[in-house]
């Protein structure tokens, strides 16, 4: 199973910073997207694509939402709310039905540490709505049970050379215990640390190394984020 995450800064799928995105994404030909902050219309609009509700707390066109998930196998059991302590319109969930078997899939997008500080209502603190949300992703987590989950979308964290508070770090890793997070290291051709990231739980595993999207495509910045492709395959049984 190819999963790929990327941020796409809301680009307008038909411009020509979406086209550029567009035929990067192809050329991977994932299995399973996560894209965040994108328009309805840069997945295609079937049943193989859901979307987190469109109320995230700015005003904001329709078309836009914070995260969406895409899979070639469709999808049953979304869930849009997570939990109800989390930040709205930044969570969708789902169950694909991949050949080895049935996989959830947890689509994220995690609020920068300004959010609705200096703008949106104005009135948190830096850092709160990460960590208010943090503690709703790590309810879901635990509630997902032992089979095979995927938690990717946008951290707006770094795990390599990271630059959140430690307290706001420790409550990342957290909400992800029990998961490993293969795109925590630095990506090689990347010249900056990832903040969207895939994690995994132990019943699956990594195939190979995870593959840097760089943002700048055909010599334009299509977004302010790297995406990243991690290979998954079911975890082989240990040996006894």
């Amino acid at each position: 199973m190819r999963v790929l995450a990327w941020n796409l800064e809301f680009v307008a799928p038909s411009g020509r910073k979406g086209t550029a995105a567009s035929r990067a994404i192809d050329s991977f030909r994932p299995d399973v997207m996560c894209l965040t902050e994108a328009r309805v219309a840069s997945l295609p609009a079937t049943e193989q694509a859901v979307w987190a509700d469109a109320d995230y707390g700015y005003p904001a066109p329709p078309d836009r939402r914070k995260v969406g998930l895409w899979s070639r196998w469709g999808w049953h059991d979304v869930d849009t709310l997570g939990s109800a302590a989390m930040p709205q319109g930044r969570f969708v969930a789902g169950t694909t039905p991949s050949p080895e078997g049935p996989v959830r899939v947890i689509g994220i997008c995690i609020p920068w540490r300004m959010a609705h500080v200096a703008t949106g209502s104005r009135d948190r603190a830096v850092w709160q709505d990460h960590l208010t949300y943090l503690a709703g992703l790590a309810e879901v987590v635990h509630a997902a049970g032992d089979g095979p989950l995927i938690v990717t979308g946008d951290f707006n964290q770094r795990f390599h050379g990271r630059m959140a508070p430690g307290g706001v770090h420790d409550a990342l890793r957290s909400a992800l215990e029990g998961l490993s997070v293969p795109t925590a290291v630095r990506v090689e051709g990347l010249r900056r640390p990832l903040i969207d990231h895939i994690a995994h739980s132990p019943r699956l595993e990594t195939q190979g190394p995870p593959i840097g999207i760089d943002r700048r495509q055909h010599g334009i910045d299509v977004s302010d984020h790297d995406g990243v492709v991690v290979d998954l395959a079911p975890a082989r049984p240990q040996a006894t």
